[in-house]
This record gives C-alpha cells, sequence and structure tokens, in this order.
C-alpha cells in the first residue's frame, strides 16, 4: 500500500469514526427554525440552525431572537421561544422502550412548551427537564415553561423572577430539595428559588404555539398549514385565551368585553359571567354530552346537554328554547401583529375533529368527516 492510498484510507477511517460519533448522538432535528438560532456543541463550536438540521447530545441551544421547534427522534416535540437556552444534557433512543432510553435536558432560561413522545411512556424517571430552580418530572404529556432568572416579560405580562409551569395534558410534577407539587391538566405552578418550595399558582406560563406542517394530525381543531408563497411554514403568536360559543339561536359571539369565563381542570367552559352587556352562562345540571381538546394547539372544546342556564348579549334568556344544547370551543389568541407578517400569504385550516352540530331540539349529526377554511391575506 502506497502513502497515498494509506491516507486516503486512514482519511476515509478517520470520518468514518467522526460520523458514527455524530450519529450515536444524534437527537432530533429542527422542525422549524424563525430567526437566528445558534447551537453549540460540546467543545464549543457554535453553529447556525437552518430547518432540517440535526440536534445532538451536548448541544446548548440559544434562540436569541428567534424561534425553534424540535421535533426528537423518540416521537417528542420541544418549541423553544425567543431569548431561551435550553441544553439536551443527555438522550438515547434506539427505536425501542428497553430501559436505556433517556431524556435529559435543562432549561437555562426562557420559555418552552414541551410534547413527550416514547421516552417517558414506560418509565417516568427517564425523562426530566431539569432549571435553576427546580425539576420539572412527567406523569402527562404536554406542558408549557417560563423560566426568568431577573423579572422579564412575556407576551405583554411582567413576571417576576422563577420558574412557570402549566400542564395542558396529563400530569406533571415539578420538585426541588424544598418540596414537590403534582401539576394536573389546567393547573400551573410558580416557583421561586431552590429554597422555596413549588406552589400552585393563577400565573401560568403564556406562550405562543409554533406551527409547522405537521407529521401526524393530532384530534381537536387547528391549523393544518399556514405557509407563504414560497411554503414555509408561519408561526402563529398569541398571549390570552378566546372563546367562541354557538347555541341554537346562533353564534353568540367571540371574545366578549367585560366578560370572563371558568373552566373545569379539564378546560371545559362551566360559566360565564359579564359586568357589562355580555352573555352569561351556568352549568348547572347539565352534562357534558362530549368534549374534548388538542394539547398541541392549546384547545378545548365541547357541548353541554340541556340544564344550563345562559344569556345573549343583549339579556334574551337562551333557555325557552329547552331542548337546545350549548356548543364552546377556546384557545390562544392569535396577537395583532401576526396580520402584518401574514400579508400576501394563504391560509389553509382543516377541521380534524370538534363538536357534532345539533338542531334546535337537540339532536346531533351522525358524524362530522371534514371541513376547510382557506383565507387569502394578500387583501
Amino acid at each position: 500500500m502506497n502513502t497515498r492510498t494509506k491516507l486516503i484510507t486512514y482519511a476515509g477511517m478517520l470520518a468514518l469514526i467522526l460520523f458514527s460519533a455524530n450519529a450515536s448522538a444524534r437527537a432530533g432535528m429542527a422542525l422549524f427554525v424563525k430567526g437566528e438560532v445558534n447551537a453549540e456543541d460540546s467543545k464549543g463550536v457554535s453553529r447556525l440552525l437552518k430547518r432540517g438540521g440535526d440536534i445532538f447530545q451536548d448541544d446548548t441551544i440559544d434562540t436569541g431572537k428567534g424561534r425553534l421547534q424540535i421535533r426528537f427522534t423518540d416521537g417528542g416535540k420541544v418549541s423553544l421561544q425567543p431569548g431561551t437556552v435550553f441544553r439536551v444534557e443527555e438522550y438515547n433512543f434506539e427505536g425501542k422502550t428497553d430501559g436505556l432510553e433517556k431524556g435529559f435536558f435543562r432549561l437555562v432560561k426562557g420559555g418552552l412548551r414541551a410534547i413527550t413522545g416514547a421516552i417517558g411512556g414506560t418509565n417516568k424517571e427517564t425523562y426530566k427537564i431539569e432549571t435553576p430552580v427546580a425539576t420539572i418530572g412527567i406523569r402527562g404529556t404536554s406542558f408549557a415553561v417560563v423560566y426568568c432568572p431577573d423579572t422579564c416579560t412575556y407576551y405583554g405580562r411582567t413576571l417576576a423572577p422563577g420558574l412557570y409551569v402549566r400542564t395542558s395534558d396529563g400530569m406533571i410534577f415539578v420538585a426541588n430539595p424544598a418540596g414537590t407539587v403534582d401539576v394536573p391538566i389546567g393547573q400551573a405552578v410558580y416557583v421561586r428559588d431552590l429554597q422555596t418550595p413549588p406552589r400552585l399558582t393563577d400565573t401560568p406560563p403564556l406562550l405562543p404555539v409554533a406551527r409547522h406542517q405537521p407529521l401526524e394530525i393530532p384530534s381537536g381543531f387547528q391549523v393544518g398549514e399556514q405557509v407563504d408563497e414560497s411554503g414555509t411554514p408561519i408561526f402563529f403568536t398569541g398571549a390570552n385565551r378566546s372563546l367562541a360559543v354557538v347555541h341554537a339561536a346562533g353564534l353568540i359571539g367571540i371574545d366578549f368585553p367585560d366578560t370572563y369565563a371558568e373552566y373545569d381542570s379539564n378546560g371545559n367552559l362551566i360559566a360565564l359571567k359579564s359586568d357589562g352587556p355580555g352573555p352569561t352562562f351556568d352549568k348547572g345540571s347539565a352534562s357534558l354530552a362530549e368534549s374534548g381538546s388538542d394539547a398541541t394547539a392549546d384547545v378545548h372544546w365541547g357541548r353541554w346537554t340541556p340544564g344550563f342556564s345562559a344569556t345573549d348579549g343583549s339579556g334574551n334568556d337562551l333557555t325557552v328554547d329547552s331542548l337546545a344544547h350549548y356548543h364552546f370551543i377556546s384557545g390562544l389568541t392569535t396577537s395583532p401583529d401576526i396580520f402584518d407578517t401574514l400579508a400576501g400569504t394563504i391560509g389553509t385550516y382543516n377541521l380534524v375533529g370538534g363538536t357534532l352540530p345539533t338542531d334546535s331540539g337537540g339532536t346531533a349529526a351522525n358524524s362530522l368527516d371534514s371541513g376547510q377554511i382557506t383565507v387569502d391575506f394578500s387583501s
């Protein structure tokens, strides 16, 4: 073997070794990248992340002013918000839950939304997110997190320093040396520092939902695909919840002024109270005929049978239609400034679930098979 052949062989072997090392440590890929998002490996080498780019164990990701959504190899997803530093501490998934799988992450600062995959499905101890003040473990599947080292502002809300966690589906727990709290669906917890026990709070993290062309369509009503002219997915943002209610009398309204809604722990509407001319509702003795949710989009919907009390925005009693049902859907509000970025685009909204239509006598349709709305934002 001549010297040149040896050099080529050694170079090929070295490349193979380096490739194998990276392949074994691959944790996932970037589903969506908006703005400049950087990843730094264990050796301190930084790279700019692009859509479709690989995410590896030991990567420290800094979103800066951008956003990133990651799909991990076990099917889990994490959506990172602007101003977030997130690290993949330990990751292993070989296509099966054999006890060797592991997903350990660290949120240094900022906000994220997470939906777990196969890791943690069998053994909950194999999935966790560490923060400077507490550890987040799973007994469920979907949650949102914001950690503020100092006072910070998230989508119009000023937050005191600390950790804020909200469960969208299932249950998680938040623990530090001072205590442990289970956080069921719809509930939120706050942790001031490492010495302060976690406690339930009425101040949940409010985060926008990243949108990409889905690889699977979960049950619910969500944006099927929102793209610009080049086909690039667009983010939807929103900081507050919107509510729409429908009765036999028609659409009662959307986002009523001087009116606030109350929900149960599963996200079902149980009351509407108004300080002005807005509609009112109380479930009373009504039963849920059906309900559902989409954890990815943070949308909840349902239908109440008769037994409720309700008025429309003009004060008219809706219970005169004694057999009519009361439908609702709530979700994150789209921020008004998003429409500037949507100019010239076409949005397609696909119906993938929801309540069955009912008539004034309460008779429901047999099925709701399909539906689609296309919105042209060019005019």
